[in-house]
């Protein structure tokens, strides 16, 4: 099973409004249900794939952009988590610093947790079915995802060392689908040298 993970494009949105903390919830909710800049959908993607997105209306967006018009299935723990107000923020302050520090208190929260949990069910699922799939979703949760993912044993391959953009795929797939022979290490299915050729004809 190969996972493809897709950072969502973030809604137009004022990130530099000022904000005090009993306006970040509000304008937290805002920012998570704004569009995205309206962008010709793309080619059709070909592929046995199923496709899951977060409930948000950026997420949609997205796939449309990026795989064109292609079914997919809505799935509540792939949304952004909700962050605390940072107890740290007194003062008003562009938004963003709000996001980034809420993005802080949510990883010492319990919300993290239950988080979590949410993501490694749905991960668990995903396992049970066995297929293809990708994934459209947002930083934080990805960055969830992506950890839990780790812990199960799977390769990430990422377009950067550090950080999640917008637009970024990262594929997750299990070591054991990888050839091993040499430095490229490719997916069997991929195989480029007689090694990995030999090793996926051993696994038919």
């Amino acid at each position: 099973m190969k996972i493809i993970l897709l950072c969502s494009l973030p809604g137009e949105f004022d990130l530099d409004q000022a904000c005090r903390q009993e306006e970040f919830s509000t304008l937290q909710t805002a920012f998570y249900q704004a569009l995205p800049r309206e962008a010709a959908p793309g080619k059709t993607a070909s592929g046995a794939y199923i496709y899951y997105c977060s409930p948000l209306p950026a997420a949609a967006q997205t796939l449309r952009h990026a795989f064109g018009q292609v079914p997919a299935q809505t799935a509540e723990a792939l949304g952004e988590p909700l962050f605390p107000a940072p107890e740290s923020m007194k003062e008003a302050a562009p938004f963003r610093r709000w996001l980034q520090e809420g993005a802080k208190a949510f990883r010492k929260s319990d919300a993290w947790a239950q988080a979590r949990a949410e993501s490694k069910a749905f991960l668990t699922e995903l396992e049970k079915q066995d297929a293809d799939c990708v994934l459209i979703s947002h930083p934080e949760r990805l960055r969830l995802l992506l950890s839990l993912l780790k812990k199960e044993g799977y390769l990430i391959e990422k377009p950067r060392l550090f950080g999640i953009r917008p637009l970024d795929r990262i594929r997750a797939s299990k070591k054991s689908l990888h050839c091993g022979g040499c430095r490229h290490n490719c997916l069997l299915s991929e195989a480029k040298c007689h090694i990995g050729r030999d090793k996926a004809h051993l696994r038919r």
